[in-house]
């Protein structure tokens, strides 16, 4: 109590612990249900910042994301080896989305610049586009 802490709440019978909480730090630490074999959050709320968003049970994770920054670092799903996103909402850009499973890139692209920079297939070992939207000029379309 003298650092205002909740260390653990824990329900046995659902094997369930709902929340690891420090106060002084305005912190959630983790929100975990074991019986899914999940973690729900981890959060710095001093930072306004949500560190992961993962469920262990389907060995993904949803999300990455510092709010502070109006940034979602990454979207990630492991149990289909596929990066979804990665995006900088600071600057409106998404830096790449990207199917592993596939071996495609399918899209690099700057919406601050309003600008595709490409749409890649390496599945096919296929470039399907290198356009550049403020031009509205498509710079390439190539099948290697």
């Amino acid at each position: 109590n003298s650092e205002n802490t909740i260390l653990s709440v824990t329900n046995n019978s659902e094997n369930t612990i709902l929340s690891v909480t420090d106060n002084s730090e305005n912190t959630i630490l983790s929100v975990t249900d074991t019986s899914e074999n999940t973690i729900l959050t981890v959060s710095d709320t001093r930072e306004n910042t949500m560190l992961f968003v993962t469920d262990t049970n389907w060995n993904t994770i949803l999300s990455v994301t510092d709010t502070s920054e109006n940034t979602i670092l990454s979207v990630t799903d492991t149990s289909e080896n596929t990066i979804l996103s990665v995006t900088d909402n600071s600057e409106k850009t998404i830096l790449s989305v990207t199917d592993n499973t596939e071996n495609t890139i399918m899209s690099v692209t700057d919406t601050s610049e309003s600008t595709i920079l490409s749409v890649t297939d390496i599945s096919e070992n296929t470039i399907l586009s290198v356009t550049d939207n403020s031009e509205k000029t498509i710079l390439s379309v190539t099948d290697t």
